[in-house]
């Protein structure tokens, strides 16, 4: 089940990075790029959780 859930994180967070604006006029963090920044956390974290208790 976690690697389901840290496949779908993944996933997530690569669909909304390649959906996301490509011309930014000001350095601030838009709602895709905190979006997509969470779920690759979040899914990196669950992939080393893993790994640890394996």
């Amino acid at each position: 089940m976690k690697k389901v859930l840290s496949f779908v994180l993944l996933t997530a967070g690569a669909s909304v990075m390649a959906m996301a604006r490509v011309v930014v006029d000001a350095p601030e963090i838009d709602a895709n790029s905190a979006a997509s920044a969470l779920a690759l956390l979040s899914g990196a974290l669950l992939v080393f959780r893993s790994r640890r208790r394996s």
